[in-house]
C-alpha cells in the first residue's frame, strides 16, 4: 500500500545520508559508552552516533579537533551545531525531541 507520510519518512533519511559519505564509516559500537548507542567511525576523520533515547554519550576519537552536530532523527533538516570537542566525551543530546544523531567531523580550521 502507497503511504505518503512512510514515503516522506524514508526520503528524509535518504537525504539525510545523502550529506555524511557513511561508505567510509564500519560500526564502531567499542568506541561507545553512557547512552545507549549505536555508531559508525572513519577514525580520526567523522563519527556519527544515533541515540534513540537522548542522553549523554562518550565516543572514543583519535586526538583530534571535531565539530560536533547534533541532528534530530524525527526531523533530519533540525541540525544544531554543538561545541568543539578533541575527546568525544559527555557529549549531551538536546532535551527536546526524542532520539537524536551526533555527528564528529574532523575541524579544519579556514
Amino acid at each position: 500500500d502507497r503511504n505518503r507520510r512512510w514515503h516522506d519518512v524514508i526520503k528524509q533519511v535518504w537525504d539525510f545520508f545523502e550529506t555524511v559519505p557513511f561508505y567510509y564509516m564500519k560500526p564502531c559500537q567499542e568506541l561507545l559508552s553512557g547512552a545507549e548507542a549505536y555508531g559508525l567511525a572513519q577514525p580520526g576523520s567523522r563519527y556519527l552516533a544515533y541515540l534513540p533515547a537522548g542522553g549523554t554519550v562518550n565516543i572514543e576519537v583519535m586526538p583530534r579537533v571535531y565539530a560536533v552536530t547534533w541532528i534530530n532523527a524525527q526531523k533530519p533538516s533540525d541540525r544544531r551545531p554543538g561545541e568543539l570537542t578533541k575527546t568525544g566525551q559527555k557529549l549531551t543530546a538536546p532535551t527536546d525531541g526524542d532520539d537524536w544523531l551526533v555527528y564528529l567531523q574532523r575541524f579544519s580550521a579556514r
